[in-house]
């Protein structure tokens, strides 16, 4: 069992030893699985409404979140902040794309 999220778990994805979870809080927590710790390492913010979606690239460095305010953004294994954002979506952003690389990062 791990703690963190305020709100119904929607969507996770793995990355090695690293689970990460997307929540109605809008949040996007990641446990890194080797520690004992039940609290989430890192606390990824950006969605305004549910992340509904999330998916890691192939080589592991980046990972997609969507979310119910119609956002898609791209983060970066080490960064807290999005490094892209793209917003102009007309629906809630529920399935991504298995291959991230076209991004050019």
């Amino acid at each position: 069992m791990m703690q963190g999220h305020a709100g119904r778990v929607g969507t996770l994805a793995w990355n090695g030893n690293i689970l990460s979870s997307g929540s109605q809080d809008t949040f996007i927590l990641q446990h890194d699985m080797r520690m004992p710790s039940l609290v989430a390492e890192r606390r990824l913010v950006g969605h305004q409404e549910e992340v509904c979606g999330l998916k890691w690239s192939p080589d592991n460095k980046y990972l997609a979140s969507g979310g119910g305010d119609n956002c898609l953004f791209v983060w970066d294994l080490h960064s807290l902040s999005p490094l892209q954002k793209y917003t102009r979506h007309l629906s809630a952003v529920k399935g991504i794309y298995s291959s991230l690389s076209y991004l050019n990062m």
